[in-house]
């Protein structure tokens, strides 16, 4: 926790979690030891509250991409696993979790600005996106153990700037929300 009071992190910040953690070294813990560790310190720094989601000061947002859904074309919000480590799968199956709509770049999100991220986009880097709603509401991206990866707000910021070498390219699915209805 130290580590990310020295790098600016405060009670009421949002923060979203990019992460390797096996880049961080060898896990001297079982790895759901290891894991509540991490998202204990994140929501120790930042005011979240696990049993009082509505009073939590700050918000913890870790990507759970899922990028089967441009094979499958099914996105089940409650039962697509994330694709991008298993920070993100431990942490979208915590209680009081939301998972955003996005069906390829979805997060697992906790705290006072939740409802912030509700909502169906058509493009994922657009101005109706997580990554702009992220700018929007002045979130701090942390990386922890992403020396090759980076950040994927990245992207954002390319569809933003219309760069040549991105391309949008519409999806066609269904969704599965959290209670099992589906949207296509």
């Amino acid at each position: 926790m130290a580590v990310l009071k020295n790098a600016g992190i405060c009670s009421r910040d949002s923060i979203c979690v990019h992460s390797e953690l096996f880049k961080l070294g060898k896990i001297l813990k079982t790895k759901d030891e290891f894991l509540n560790d991490i998202i204990s310190a994140l929501y120790s720094c930042v005011g979240a509250d696990i049993h009082k989601p509505k009073s939590s000061l700050g918000t913890v947002i870790v990507p759970t991409f899922t990028y089967d859904f441009c094979k499958s074309g099914v996105y089940d919000k409650k039962n697509s696993r994330s694709e991008v480590g298993i920070l993100g799968e431990y942490f979208r199956k915590l209680p009081n979790i939301y998972r955003s709509d996005d069906p390829i770049f979805n997060f697992a999100i906790f705290g006072k600005d939740t409802d912030k991220y509700k909502g169906f986009s058509l493009s994922c880097f657009g101005e109706q996106s997580n990554f702009k709603k992220m700018i929007d509401n002045n979130v701090k991206f942390i990386t922890l153990g992403t020396i090759d990866t980076g950040c994927t707000l990245v992207h954002y910021c390319e569809e933003l700037l219309q760069v040549p070498y991105r391309y949008h390219k519409d999806f066609f699915g269904k969704i599965i929300d959290e209670n099992s209805i589906q949207k296509e």
